[in-house]
């Protein structure tokens, strides 16, 4: 929804793009600092190196891979629209799915 703001004409108001921008930083910095806390909940701390491993090298190809998609979204269709649709959805399909897989690790530690 952040990104989809920012393409906007919101965007084109200089304290809407700034609190935007100041949003998405904060939110991609704590992310990445909850990472190993997140993955060492989910999956035990015994294998925790192993999984955060993974988890970090896929969030580094995604990093490589899905703005060169984006990209083409944007060649093809000539704008941004389609791939800030794209891209929110995708977040809030991550953001339900995390909330799914937290309720069924409650389920497994009980």
């Amino acid at each position: 929804m952040l990104f989809y703001t920012l393409s906007t004409p919101l965007a084109g108001i200089p304290w809407v793009f700034f609190l935007m921008v100041a949003a998405l930083g904060f939110f991609y910095g704590s992310s990445l600092a909850l990472f190993p806390a997140a993955t060492g909940d989910f999956f035990g701390l015994k294998h925790l190196s192993e999984n955060y491993s993974l988890i970090f090298i896929s969030w580094g190809l995604s990093g490589l891979d899905f703005p060169s998609i984006g990209g083409h979204i944007v060649d093809s269709t000539g704008g941004y629209g389609l791939a800030l649709i794209i891209s929110s959805t995708l977040s809030v399909l991550g953001g339900l799915l995390n909330l799914y897989l937290k309720k069924r690790l409650a389920l497994y530690l009980q």
